[in-house]
């Protein structure tokens, strides 16, 4: 079982302060946005694209109630691997969760059978990943 060092524990030279919030603009606030707003994009027009390949307003509605259901029930298994494990591992774990969704969503084309059900795998892990 890992766990995460506190800033105490680390030699001074480690330890990156910053003594004003200009300091902070580009590691921690421009990515931050950029994360967010590339996020929000996504979930605006992931609907519109299901919709479009052929699905009905029910199936994107169903679709977005699993990608809500992912996220409600992924938040504490999420936190719980955060304390154990600290904010890189979970990191990694977030981007191959949004990897495991996108190669799901690309198996849409394969098959007409598994349209549906790898579209709903996709929005499962997509949920899950962003509580991660």
């Amino acid at each position: 079982m890992a766990s995460t060092a506190d800033a105490d524990d680390r030699p001074e030279s480690q330890v990156v302060e910053y003594h004003s919030l200009r300091e902070l603009a580009f590691p921690l606030y421009l990515p931050t946005l950029l994360a967010h707003a590339t996020r929000s994009v996504t979930l605006t027009v992931l609907p519109l694209h299901v919709f479009a390949t052929g699905f009905s307003y029910d199936d994107v509605g169903l679709l977005s109630t699993i990608y809500g259901l992912g996220a409600a029930f992924g938040n504490i298994p999420a936190g719980a691997w955060a304390t154990l494990h600290g904010p890189r591992s979970t990191l990694f774990v977030s981007c191959w969760l949004f990897g495991l969704s996108a190669a799901s969503a690309s198996l849409v084309g394969v098959s007409g059978k598994l349209r549906f059900p790898c579209f709903c795998l996709a929005f499962l892990l997509l949920g899950i990943a962003e509580t991660v």
